[in-house]
């Protein structure tokens, strides 16, 4: 399947990314305007706010925060799944976060955290990490570390949530739209998220740094070789409890969430996006990419999800390509619908086989009976025995419908006859209606 890894996928990733970028611009035009807020006098917010947006520095800074997001799309890129993992203690929840290659996304998500917060801040006015000043030579601006810190914290939560709550897992939409209209939908709960996201980060943050920010701080000061000015220090309640820096926190948090949230948004919505699969390969070179293949694809979950979803969208709304299905190859067999069933039947199988280890952990691993005994009831083994008869007696009459349909596809005519009587069921007709 190189040729959806190398090609559509990594298409569909790189719209995903500039869409992205594109969008993310308004977005940082309107936080700076939020940043420099002074509704007292608003003609100088507003000289302000155009000589910061039309800025050299506020350009720079603005590409950093793009690379930064444009990153966090990379990662997401390489960690989606399409198979929901299922664990079943919550010690293998616990595992499922601390496994090494996780910790290093979260790790990479903590980096990028901190290098958006840096660059939002300077788009905010907290201009340079160390600046020179009478009492020192390079002196360390701690409103701009608190900054860096709490985009930190906030990529650490978003990463452990990433695994925590499976928004890794891609879901595909019951009902396909266009792009636009998945999208807007979803702005003002994503905006409402955020918002709620970081207020509960914050509720964490602060006691944090006041309890352990000494740590990291002076690292960063041993290691650049700076000094702490006298004047501006957060390590007093009174000088944490300042309303414009929470204000500025509270704004910078709220964009890099809606960031990422729509960001991964747009990015689950252009790979979930159908794709449209020959029936029967025209040419040689598109021998690996009919729909056949795709549903026996193990090696790329996301292809196979993608085939069945084309099945499925070929079996409502295409009858020509439903024809294709059936027809026969130079041998004269049904070689398409050969592989489309017998995948089919094959999920339905596992899926049954799974419902029944299901069904005998849950029996067997259930509360103890008390002294009165119940009321008799079916067992869970012979419900699901009566399924799976039921599923084979469907499944034979699915297959006689599907092939009384492929001899109307063919041009042909043939009956079925059982002890000497032709059967006329009323599913065949359906399903020959439906198909033929």
């Amino acid at each position: 399947m190189r040729w959806f890894t190398e090609g559509v996928y990594r298409w569909r990733s790189g719209a995903a990314i500039v869409w992205t970028c594109v969008l993310s611009c308004p977005a940082l035009v309107l936080y700076q305007l939020l940043a420099l807020c002074n509704p007292l006098h608003p003609f100088t917010w507003i000289q302000d706010w155009l000589s910061s947006v039309l800025s050299a520095r506020s350009f720079v800074f603005a590409c950093l925060y793009l690379l930064t997001l444009s990153n966090t799309l990379v990662i997401y890129s390489t960690t989606c799944a399409v198979v929901l993992p299922v664990y079943k203690t919550r010690l293998s929840v616990i595992w499922g976060v601390l496994r090494p290659p996780r910790l290093l996304v979260v790790a990479s998500y903590a980096l990028l955290g901190g290098g958006a917060s840096y660059c939002l801040a300077e788009l905010a006015g907290y201009h340079y990490l160390w600046s020179p000043h009478q009492s020192c030579r390079y002196c360390l601006n701690e409103y701009l570390f608190f900054h860096a810190a709490h985009g930190a914290f906030i990529g650490l939560r978003y990463g452990v949530r990433y695994y925590l709550l499976k928004e890794s897992f891609m879901v595909f939409p019951s009902i396909q739209q266009h792009k636009l209209f998945r999208l807007r939908g979803h702005v003002t709960s994503h905006v409402r998220e955020a918002l709620t996201r970081t207020l509960g980060g914050l509720r964490y943050f602060y006691p944090l740094y006041f309890l352990l920010g000494y740590y990291p701080r002076n690292r960063v000061i041993r290691l650049l070789g700076l000094q702490l000015r006298d004047d501006v220090r957060l390590t007093s309640l009174s000088s944490l409890m300042d309303l414009g820096l929470f204000t500025s926190l509270l704004v910078a948090g709220t964009t890099i969430h809606v960031g990422w949230s729509f960001g991964l948004r747009i990015f689950r919505t252009f790979q979930t996006q159908a794709v449209q699969f020959p029936v029967v390969a025209t040419f040689s070179g598109d021998r690996d990419r009919t729909l056949a293949v795709s549903l026996t694809s193990r090696a790329s979950p996301l292809v196979r999800c993608l085939g069945f979803l084309d099945l499925h969208q070929l079996a409502l709304h295409s009858h020509s390509r439903r024809a294709e299905v059936f027809s026969l190859d130079v041998d004269g067999n049904p070689e398409v619908w050969e592989v489309v069933s017998r995948e089919c039947l094959a999920l339905v199988h596992d899926l049954a086989s799974r419902l029944t280890a299901k069904e005998g952990g849950v029996s067997t691993a259930g509360p103890a009976s008390s002294s009165s005994p119940p009321p008799p009831r079916a067992s869970p083994s012979s419900s699901i025995s009566y399924l799976l008869t039921q599923r084979r007696v469907s499944s034979d009459v699915l297959g006689e419908g599907l092939a009384r349909a492929a001899g109307r596809c063919s041009g042909s005519s043939w009956s079925v006859s059982q002890d000497g009587q032709q059967r006329e069921d009323s599913t065949v007709v359906l399903l020959s209606s439906r198909f033929g």
